[in-house]
């Protein structure tokens, strides 16, 4: 703990404390401003990759409609079983 005075007569205490909160603020922001740079990069990488696989898949039809149809039976059987009132959370 540090203490200022003024000719004497009046003190302000300075804690430690108080300077690891400021340094924690400006790495706080920092970190948050990385992750928003990151994100940005690893949102244009994804964009390109789901490109080249839909271009690389467009010549064999087969492939798709299987994943698709997968989905698709996958989600009515959940809508199903919502509407039966037999949705016990797990899916």
């Amino acid at each position: 703990m540090k203490t200022s005075t003024s000719e004497g007569k009046h003190g302000i205490q300075w804690i430690t404390q108080n300077q690891l909160d400021d340094l924690n603020l400006a790495l706080l922001s920092q970190t948050h401003e990385q992750i928003q740079i990151k994100t940005v990069s690893v949102a244009a990488v994804s964009a390109s990759v789901v490109l080249n696989i839909h271009a690389r898949y467009s010549t064999s039809i087969g492939r798709i409609p299987s994943a698709t149809a997968f989905c698709v039976k996958e989600q009515t059987s959940f809508q199903l079983k919502r509407k039966l009132g037999k949705d016990d959370g797990n899916g």
